[in-house]
């Protein structure tokens, strides 16, 4: 640590710049109260502090006398708390792409050392982002649990000299980032030794390696393309160092859209980032069965076997952890397991709500009331009140913008409702006692209470939304769609809530078009009404038109669409994959971007006067209108005529085949989503049997243009290191305009307009 380090650290700890003397080797720190005075020796092996007697590297000391680390590791301790039956999870590592251009993914038997050990490598000069990947309800936020309580005993026996710190995101969808952590700090480990700026200093210097868990609600691919993140300010923060974990559904580098790279690529520019990702694989049979003996159920098996039947082995019933956990709590009633196994043989499709529904009906069976004023078998609320009492608290959450509530808060959203549902006040008083014990709401932090898991949140809210809907209470649905970007499983269970009440589609589409009319195209209600709109048309046989709805990213992924028409839609960028598109038409819409991979059925489908900016199939992208068309017709569309740039039909015409440079481009351009800088050696690897057509006739004509940069090599051998030199979105615009032509492109890049 150079004395320059050790002074910036010191003052982002101190009350005010003033607060620090340190000169002449003497050291004066005024930090919460209390005077530190010190000497600081610079000796051969570094920088030393002598305090009373006692010298230690400044580094340590920074660490153990004014950052307090040891402190916080026993607060990581206390306040988080084991996990009950922790099963081991396996998964999958996608290394660093300038450690594998081939981007395979290794098995990993043992995810929670393998992730530790990757941490603990601290590579100098660039900051090192791993992504921890996997679907809601696989383990993610418990495995960042027990990785923090193991990383915090190794701290405090001296064994490692860093800290893992786990901050939860989700829900929070209103708050700036540093709110976020001093939060978790402050609030969750009661450990009020650090402010953001202090953080900050800590991760740059890899004594604090941050996790942030819930990463979908700072980083969203929207309607438009555009990916809206909290990530790029971060890394600019840590100034290329440090080490960080992003715990989400999928790391950012993995959106196909290049629209949406190119804009995170620029968010990174000016730093050194790497990136990796773990990926952790559902359970199996036999994470299944060491869960159900590490509980002590003697049944384990043979629930495996009744469900398997059922449903087969990858259902998430059997490979989700949080779903397995309450599964389990079901089956130690063998009446209640039952019940469960023919409601999923009727309704396999609807297994989330029928499974939330045997929950629910157990817990039921409890909430009688107990004042002897009737008979003691008279429930507290019937079975869809539940349902509505649930849902009206995950809406207090969505508008509260947390995913948890202080028992205060919680307490009086009852109490409303078993008012406004007509209960007596000795019945009130009982249901507003029952809630914060209800069987899907847990503790979270001091007083406060949240869902046992966040699908749970989810599905409530999404009742909230489809009730609205069913209502037709405009007001109520502007309020919930206006908040943020509703989860995939409230677009979910709000369209199956409004299909099981049976609502035509087209008085569906009627009642979406009136609740956003007059919104601008980016408004969150006109795309989460949307949303909601083409999940309830998925395998619906009537005829509909839906008109100027905007549809979020993924929407027409897996759908089962017939005789729908589109007339003036703007779709986010979207692949066709498993979907079933027969009879349906689109006018005058916008993609922006459409893609497919064979596993499509696309049936007397019609685009007419749309526009498409890019088609992503199995061989690559397609920017040029002629060769847009051309796949598209491969893929089942009927097109009158070709897109030209601005979408409009003209007469059809011999595509041109891209250049082979153009398409190397491309392969670099993604690669700089990996990492911000590349050795020649991964380039080499990734352009394979192409390499040489890249290095003899693309590279140099990159450089000449600054398109691309080369930057000094800091590893081993000798080899050239580079970087982009423009911005990203600007190389992906002179792609869509260059019809597929190096030439143009180049044209187009080193032209100033």
């Amino acid at each position: 640590m150079t004395f320059d380090d050790f002074r910036r650290v010191l003052l982002s700890f101190a009350d005010r710049a003033t607060d620090l003397d340190l000169s002449k080797g003497e050291l004066a720190l005024e930090i919460r109260g209390e005077i530190i005075e010190a000497q600081v020796r610079q000796r051969p092996a570094g920088l030393f502090v002598v305090e009373e007697g006692e010298q230690l590297p400044a580094g340590r000391w920074l660490l153990d006398r004014v950052a307090q680390l040891e402190i916080l590791a026993r607060r990581i301790l206390d306040y988080t708390e084991p996990a009950e039956h922790f099963v081991e999870p396996s998964g999958k590592h996608l290394r660093d792409i300038n450690d594998d251009p081939a981007e395979e993914e290794q098995p990993v038997p043992d995810l929670r050392e393998t992730v530790l050990r990757s941490l603990s490598a601290h590579p100098a000069g660039v900051t090192s982002l791993h992504f921890l990947t996997s679907d809601a309800g696989e383990g993610k936020s418990t495995l960042l649990n027990e990785m923090a309580r193991d990383q915090a005993k190794r701290y405090l026996s001296r064994d490692d000299d860093w800290v893992f710190l786990p901050v939860h995101l989700g829900g929070r969808l209103f708050m700036r980032f540093d709110d976020v952590v001093v939060g978790t700090l402050m609030n969750k480990l009661r450990f009020n030794g650090l402010r953001y700026a202090s953080f900050l200093e800590l991760v740059r210097l890899g004594a604090v390696v941050p996790a942030l868990d819930g990463f979908e609600e700072l980083f969203i691919e929207s309607a438009g393309g555009d990916a809206t993140t909290a990530l790029g300010d971060f890394t600019q923060e840590l100034d290329s160092a440090g080490t960080a974990v992003i715990a989400a559904r999928r790391a950012y580098f993995q959106y196909r859209s290049l629209k949406a790279q190119a804009k995170l690529i620029d968010s990174l520019r000016g730093q050194a980032i790497s990136a990796s990702r773990f990926t952790i694989d559902r359970w199996d049979r036999d994470h299944f069965l060491r869960y159900a003996s590490l509980r002590g159920e003697p049944n384990g098996e043979s629930v495996y076997q009744q469900l398997e039947e059922i449903l087969g082995p990858s259902h998430p019933l059997l490979t989700r952890a949080v779903l397995v956990q309450k599964l389990l709590d079901l089956a130690t009633d063998s009446e209640d397991f039952q019940q469960l196994l023919t409601r999923l043989r009727d309704e396999p499709k609807g297994y989330f709500r029928e499974f939330i529904g045997s929950i629910i009906e157990r817990e039921a069976r409890k909430w009688v009331d107990r004042t002897g004023i009737q008979d003691v078998s008279t429930p507290l609320l019937s079975l869809e009140q539940h349902y509505d009492l649930l849902s009206s608290i995950a809406v207090e959450m969505w508008t509260s913008g947390s995913d948890r509530l202080p028992r205060d808060v919680m307490v009086f959203v009852a109490e409303l409702y078993a008012e406004d549902a007509g209960s007596t006040p000795e019945v009130t008083r009982q249901i507003v006692d029952k809630i914060s014990t209800h069987a899907l709401i847990v503790p979270s932090g001091h007083s406060k209470y949240c869902f046992d898991h966040e699908e749970f949140f989810h599905f409530f809210l999404g009742e909230a939304v489809g009730r609205s809907s069913v209502s037709k209470d405009v007001a109520g649905i502007r309020d919930l769609a206006g908040r943020a970007a509703l989860p995939a499983m409230a677009v979910e269970a709000a369209a199956k809530y409004i299909r099981r009440e049976g609502v035509p589609p087209s008085e569906l589409a009627d009642f979406m078009s009136a609740a956003y009319a007059g919104e601008q195209r980016t408004s969150l209600i006109r795309e989460n009404l949307s949303a909601v709109a083409i999940e309830c048309l998925d395998g619906v046989e009537q005829p509909t038109e839906f008109k100027d709805g905007v549809f979020p990213a993924a929407s027409l992924a897996g759908k089962r669409l017939k005789e729908v028409t589109f007339n003036k839609c703007y779709f986010g960028s979207t692949d066709l994959r498993c979907a079933e598109l027969v009879s349906c038409r689109f006018i005058s819409c916008e993609f922006v971007q459409l893609g497919g991979d064979g596993t499509e059925r696309v049936q007397d489908t019609q685009l007419s006067q749309c526009k498409i900016h890019a088609w992503v199939g199995s061989s690559g992208s397609e920017f040029a209108p002629d060769r847009i068309v051309q796949a598209l017709m491969r893929a089942g569309f009927t097109v009158e005529g070709k897109l030209d740039t601005v979408g409009q039909v003209v007469a059809p015409n011999e595509a041109a085949e891209p250049d082979e440079e153009i398409k190397l481009m491309e392969t670099l351009l993604r690669m700089f989503s990996r990492a911000t800088a590349l050795n020649e050696s991964a380039v080499r690897r990734k352009m394979g049997t192409r390499e040489s057509l890249f290095f003899n006739e693309v590279y140099p004509r990159l450089l000449q243009a600054e398109i691309v940069v080369e930057v000094p090599h800091r590893g081993s051998g000798v080899q050239r290191r580079m970087k982009l030199g423009v911005s990203a979105t600007r190389c992906r615009s002179s792609f869509e305009a260059s019809a597929g032509s190096f030439e143009s492109f180049l044209s187009r890049m080193n032209s100033r307009d």
